[in-house]
């Protein structure tokens, strides 16, 4: 049984040959087209891996000397002196394009003017937990 309803002549067989032959070239074309997309994702989500595991590390040593500083200088001295800390933070959402798929970027920009509080009665714990916070 015919799938479609073409009469058998040989000005629709090469009719339909070369749309066969757009077809594949078609078929081709996202396929690389897929290829590229997925290499782009895999470095993106690479690169993400490593940010993710520099911010567990940032964050460990940042929580470590925190504990340490509460330890050297008692829990309400460390956060009288938080709370002359003063980092404005802004993120920027935009977005990147991979051959017409749009994937999203985000960047961030942190604004700080230390000194923040007198160094004379803080512990250098406190001041390292403050760096690897920012970092």
């Amino acid at each position: 049984m015919a799938r479609y309803s073409i009469p058998p002549t040989k000005t629709n067989l090469i009719r339909m040959q070369r749309d066969h032959t757009f077809a594949k070239e078609g078929h081709n074309l996202l396929e690389q087209k897929r290829e590229i997309l997925v290499n782009e994702l895999m470095a993106i989500m690479e690169r993400a891996k490593q940010v993710q595991a520099q911010t567990d590390d940032a964050f460990r040593k940042a929580y470590d000397a925190l504990i340490k500083a509460v330890v050297k200088m008692g829990r309400k001295r460390v956060a009288s002196a938080a709370d002359a800390v003063n980092i404005k933070t802004s993120l920027r959402i935009a977005e990147r394009r991979i051959m017409g798929v749009a994937i999203p970027v985000i960047e961030a920009a942190f604004d700080d003017n230390p000194p923040y509080y007198s160094p004379g009665d803080t512990s250098f714990w406190l001041d390292e937990a403050i760096k690897n916070f920012r970092d």
